[in-house]
């Protein structure tokens, strides 16, 4: 995604220049505010605002010191600038800034434990002239530093310790989850004699439900995440971003209030989010103001926010609180080694609302503090928005928006680099508890502890983001591969020496579904590896709870990536269960995050689909003489001939007679108003939808194909807002090359190169409905006797060492 610079020098008005390029919601909800003026706001009621920073630096030599990374002369040249263009902020300037927030001011920081240790190295060498000795004690000053109720100044939040991706980790083995937050515990403990805060920070505010369980075990009372998922998993949001969410996640209701593209009420108040019964806190961040702040800001663009929705804060049992997270030493915040953000910036809003009367409703506040004085929704029993959704994803990275399959660090290719790191990190981990079985088993700790500890830390260490952030740089992609293969020498010597029985069961990490939002057909991949090898990989597959099929997966060919290929799925919540057995018949369970299937309704094989209309037949034309339709719920299937004398389209009209458009594809000639087509090439026999005016539909509600027939299915509902009970269609092929002339159509009238309104077939959608047949695979007698069997999957619990 790109991100617009937002750097402003004037209040209003030049707002609205840059807003124009975010979404036209926003522009005019903000041209209206400024326009005619803002309501009447209401001081009584507190508006608070809090900041969290972010401080990260992955460890940048894997096989070593930064010092002594630093010393060679084959170094990357920007190395050096890295701490350098930073001495000033990560020797105290965030935490000097912190101190000076006025009242009960708050500032919350997260610092990973890669960063603690390389400015440890730093500080032990006195590297450049000891620019980072004693870096520690400004931030110990402003910890150690009170505001009026008694809380501190500058707290510093839980996370990992080398900043890895929570819901991927996570999907692999609670046990590296539940490592990398304790060592990260254990570090800002013995760097700053302090302990972490109740909020947990969540690595590139990455989230998904499921992780709730691990962080309320580690002691956490409350997270952020970021406000597009929060929207998106609401109902009639209108997101700038594809894919669209998944009806699954879409269980907030409607709160009516949307107003330049945010709702207050869901943005400026903390909600509860849960999973299975687990219930967690979750602040919002303001995606928007959060982006500004990190390309450039000034006082007075916060501030307007804060003063326009104040007119909706008008609960004083419930006073909204604005939350902006993003890095502190990047972007914006890192420009002059910090001087502009924390000096300029920050320290200017505070004397602001310090010095002028009309700001003093608007306070500073811990979240903690918040959540303990102001408002907290676990005690709300009245607010139907105390308990919300939200749907996984991440903030906005580099070049992507926070897609719910985080695409920065996961790409959803078979070929993709980063699923080959992910599969050496399944391997790294399976022969990890392989050899701590057998070492526990064995009680052979005193000889191999010490091993076992040090291949433990390269796993998690092999985990950092970063590792995965930087595709087709060859210093960055090669890092996961050395770590996890140093680890896996260490590993298969312990196995091999210690040679007991192998216990447990295969590895196995989902990664993602192809396409996101399914129409009866999905492709869902996994990673599995097994030290012993495979005997047997399947899954279970059940729709809105009813067990429908059984299949094997198949082997992609790349890695230890495995593809579940499913078919025929009927509209529903399916929820997936990966089996894995090993040669010994240790059994590994994977569950797949439920989605929403929206229909086993149409097969995009290139052949005509079963129980579908014949509405037109034409014996007289050579060419496209058919016209085959259906419609399943909201659904339109359409078939056709397909291409053999030159590109082939089928034309789809509310009204034929609305207006004329120009052919398609550069084609010459006109063709009566049509809303969409479907096109094949003839030459590379290349498929597609497209909106009037040639523009490609990269939707997950269009499909198509071909072969023996054209057929293409377009969902109604997205393409209309409803389902039409009558559309035009017509079926048309032009010559292939740009201007070329109009071959056939399927209804012609009158012989000319145009296609007349007259030349449309009238379908009636509510005639061709089709039933939507029963399940045809059934689930044999031996996979249902596997099935009865109680697979007992043994935790092997990690032993300190």
């Amino acid at each position: 995604m790109s991100v617009v610079l937002f750097r402003f020098r004037a209040l209003a008005l030049v707002m609205l220049a840059v807003l124009t390029t975010i979404t036209p919601t926003i522009y005019y909800g903000l041209r209206e505010a400024v326009v005619d003026s803002i309501d009447v706001l209401d001081n009584n009621v507190p508006f608070y605002i809090t900041w969290i920073w972010h401080y990260h630096q992955p460890l940048y030599n894997e096989n070593g010191s930064l010092i002594d990374l630093l010393s060679r002369s084959d170094r990357p040249e920007w190395l050096d600038s890295v701490w350098l263009n930073r001495i000033n902020i990560y020797t105290g300037l965030p935490a000097d800034t912190a101190s000076q927030f006025p009242g009960n001011g708050s500032i919350q920081v997260s610092i990973t434990g890669t960063l603690i240790q390389q400015l440890n190295e730093l500080e032990d060498s006195g590297w450049y002239d000891g620019a980072f000795i004693g870096w520690k004690d400004r931030w110990i000053n402003a910890l150690n530093t009170y505001n009026d109720a008694g809380y501190p100044r500058l707290t510093i939040l839980g996370t990992g310790y080398y900043h890895p991706i929570f819901p991927l980790i996570h999907r692999i083995d609670l046990e590296v989850f539940k490592e990398q937050v304790r060592m990260h515990r254990e570090a800002i403990e013995e760097n700053f004699n302090v302990s972490v805060d109740k909020g947990f920070f969540l690595i590139e505010e990455a989230f998904t439900p499921e992780i709730i369980p691990c962080i309320l075990e580690e002691g956490f009372e409350w997270i952020v995440v970021d406000s597009e998922h929060l929207f998106r998993a609401t109902k009639d949001y209108n997101t700038q971003y594809q894919p669209e969410p998944n009806r699954y996640d879409v269980r907030n209701s409607n709160p009516d209030d949307w107003e330049w593209a945010v709702s207050p009420t869901l943005l400026f108040r903390p909600h509860v989010v849960e999973y299975n019964g687990s219930k967690i806190v979750a602040f919002i961040r303001y995606r928007q103001v959060s982006q500004w702040e990190m390309n450039g800001i000034d006082v007075n663009t916060l501030l307007n926010q804060i003063m326009h929705f104040q007119q909706y804060n008008n609960d004083p049992e419930r006073p909204f609180i604005m939350v902006i997270v993003h890095d502190g030493e990047n972007g914006f915040p890192g420009h002059n080694d910090g001087q502009d953000y924390y000096i300029n910036y920050i320290q200017e809003f505070i004397n602001t609302i310090e010095s002028n009367p009309e700001y003093s409703f608007i306070k500073p506040i811990g979240l903690t503090q918040y959540l303990e004085q102001v408002y907290d929704p676990r005690n709300d029993t009245d607010n139907p928005y105390a308990v919300v959704h939200v749907e996984p994803g991440s903030w906005e990275t580099m070049s992507t928006w926070g897609e719910p399959y985080y695409p920065q660090w996961n790409w959803p290719s078979v070929s993709a680099i980063d699923q080959i790191r992910w599969s050496l990190i399944v391997e790294t981990d399976n022969l990890y508890w392989t050899a701590y079985n057998m070492v526990e088993e064995a009680s052979l700790w005193s000889e191999y502890g010490d091993e076992l500890e040090s291949a433990f830390r390269d796993l998690l260490m092999s985990m950092t983001s970063c590792y995965f952030y930087w595709d087709g740089d060859s210093w960055w992609d090669a890092k996961v591969s050395v770590i996890t293969s140093r680890a896996n020498s260490v590993l298969e010597d312990i196995i091999s020496s210690v040679n007991g029985d192998d216990d447990i069961p295969p590895t196995t990490m989902y990664v993602w579904r192809e396409p996101y939002n399914p129409y009866g057909s999905v492709d869902v991949y996994v990673h599995v590896y097994d030290y012993s090898g495979l005997s047997s990989l399947w899954a279970n597959v059940y729709v809105n709870g009813v067990h429908v099929y059984s299949l094997n997966l198949s082997y992609t060919g790349y890695g230890y990536l495995y593809k579940l290929h499913i078919e025929n799925l009927l509209p529903g919540i399916v929820k997936i269960y990966v089996y894995s057995v090993d040669v010994y018949g240790n059994t590994g369970l994977e569950v797949i995050r439920p989605f929403y299937n929206y229909g086993s309704l149409f097969s995009m094989d290139g052949e005509l689909d079963q129980g579908v209309y014949l509405v037109h037949n034409s014996s007289s034309n050579n060419y496209v003489k058919h016209l085959w339709v259906s419609v399943k719920e909201d659904l339109l299937y359409v078939a056709t001939d397909p291409a053999v004398a030159g590109d082939v389209f089928v034309f789809i009209s509310l009204d034929p007679w609305e207006n004329y458009s120009n052919a398609p594809w550069v084609k010459n000639g006109f063709v009566a108003w049509y809303d969409y087509y479907l096109g094949m090439e003839v030459d590379n026999r290349w498929t597609g939808w497209f909106k009037n005016y040639d523009q490609l539909l990269e939707s997950e509600w269009v499909g198509s194909a071909s072969g023996s027939v054209l057929e293409g299915y377009i969902n109604l509902t997205e393409a209309y807002g409803y389902v039409p009970d009558t559309l035009y269609i017509t079926v048309a092929t032009y010559q292939t090359q740009d201007g070329g002339e109009l071959i056939e159509v399927l209804v012609d009238t009158n012989g000319d190169n145009n296609i007349d309104s007259d030349e449309y077939i009238e379908v009636n959608t509510t005639q061709v409905t089709t039933p939507i047949p029963e399940p045809t695979h059934y689930i044999t007698a031996t996979i249902l006797a596997v099935i009865a069997l109680t697979i007992a999957v043994t935790t092997k619990k990690r032993k300190q060492i």
